[in-house]
């Protein structure tokens, strides 16, 4: 069954998937910070809402999303910058990695570690 607000601490869960048009995305919940002051999404969200975000979620392919605040119940409904509604539904564990899409043939590897092209 579905665990009850009392019996779980929601700051012990920091990780979370959002349910997106074209399918769920799993992340990270963070605390907004200066860098972001050099996001466009984070005075995007501030233009939009009339207020700074409360917190954001790193997503495992690098992008963020910032909300209004840290969520309070187990699953819900987020609004993104632009004002949209996305479902969403906190875990404890991280979420099993996403299975490669099509055309990559294997692990990806970060950005960094690929040899500079001359």
């Amino acid at each position: 069954g579905a665990a009850k607000r009392d019996d779980v601490n929601l700051d012990k869960m920091p990780y979370v998937t959002v349910q997106f048009d074209d399918g769920a995305a799993s992340g990270v919940l963070a605390s907004v910070d200066e860098q972001d002051y050099e996001v466009d999404r984070y005075w995007q969200f501030q233009d939009v809402h009339s207020k700074a975000p409360g917190a954001k979620i790193l997503f495992n392919d690098g992008d963020v999303f910032y909300i209004v605040e840290w969520p309070k119940t187990l699953a819900g409904v987020l609004l993104d910058q632009d004002g949209d509604g996305h479902r969403y539904i906190l875990e404890d564990t991280p979420p099993p990695p996403p299975l490669p899409r099509g055309g990559r043939g294997g692990r990806a590897q970060p950005p960094q570690r690929q040899p500079q092209s001359q």
